[in-house]
């Protein structure tokens, strides 16, 4: 028997029907974990994670039982290793095995916008900011996509955070331009519409505080609540929160980052917000009832 005919013989049978059938566990188990909050009491936040990664190892065995190179045919082998890496990337640390199958998908299928958008999340997650720009980008070769287009608006903010307004200021008008295009491609997309909220807050505080800046941030924040998928993540609560903040709409500033925190139990920037804003309240109460009768230095004390 030849070599082709040894090799022939491993092929899964109804691989098609395997594929099929692991692609629909794996949407499956992303909407478990994007719509959880809609099918879960938000009680259950501090163990979402733990269930989520409990239904991820199940598929995990399933996609490890299959041999790519030997049991999956070459016109279906892209498709499978795109498929099992988005399988280990939905967990919220970075697993080297997402980034070593997403790698072979994207090299046997350069084509594969998929792929290489999976494969820019897992980068990511490395704190490996120059890949997973470069893996978004290689994306964008192929078709201008939502997913590409917001996370690279997103990465244009980070790389110039730490620059001064005027070093900044093309970069981060390049970002609302990039997160712009996103919505556009799907304006359902609450995520795109979250990501565009924030590129305008970003531009708030980078380029000018203009209030209309403001006005555009909230409107953004407002279409991504319409998404099941977008308002059940923390960080649109906790950037709404300080939209509302510096719009001195403080009780629903303070609605939010606790919103965020119920959300996500253990992640302390809306809790350090929240206590920075309650104790600037409280100063300004006092300063009220004692009509601003304060010495200096305790005045000082009190806002810091």
């Amino acid at each position: 028997m030849s070599l082709d005919s040894d090799t022939e013989a491993d092929i899964l049978e109804n691989v098609e029907e395997v594929m099929d059938n692991l692609l629909k566990e794996l949407q499956d188990l992303y909407s478990y974990r994007d719509l959880f909050f809609e099918n879960h009491p938000i009680d259950l936040a501090t163990e979402k994670n733990k269930l989520v990664e409990e239904k991820k190892d199940v598929l995990v065995e399933k996609f490890e039982s299959i041999d790519a190179d030997t049991q999956i045919p070459e016109a279906l082998r892209a498709k499978f290793l795109y498929m099992k890496g988005r399988c280990y990337n939905i967990s919220p640390t970075y697993d080297a095995r997402a980034t070593q199958c997403l790698s072979k998908a994207v090299k046997l299928c350069p084509a594969l916008i998929d792929a290489w958008n999976e494969l820019g999340e897992s980068y990511w997650k490395n704190m490996n900011v120059k890949e997973a720009k470069s893996s978004f980008e290689g994306a964008l070769k192929h078709e201008r996509n939502r997913l590409s287009l917001r996370c690279l608006s997103i990465i244009l903010r980070q790389e110039n955070s730490d620059k001064k307004r005027s070093e900044a200021h093309t970069a981060i008008m390049k970002s609302v331009d990039l997160a712009k295009e996103a919505v556009s491609q799907d304006i359902k997309d609450g995520v795109s519409w979250s990501v565009l909220g924030n590129a305008y807050l970003c531009q708030f505080f980078m380029v000018a505080q203009d209030p209309a800046t403001l006005k555009l941030c909230m409107s953004a924040y407002k279409q991504a609540s319409l998404d099941p998928i977008a308002k059940g993540q923390p960080d649109l609560y906790y950037n709404k929160g300080i939209a509302l903040k510096y719009s001195e709409i403080y009780d629903e500033a303070l609605f939010n980052f606790e919103y965020a925190s119920r959300l996500d139990p253990p992640w302390q920037p809306p809790k350090q917000e929240r206590m920075r804003l309650v104790t600037f309240l409280n100063a300004a109460h006092s300063l009220v009832k004692t009509r601003g009768k304060l010495k200096a230095k305790k005045l000082a004390t009190m806002v810091q």
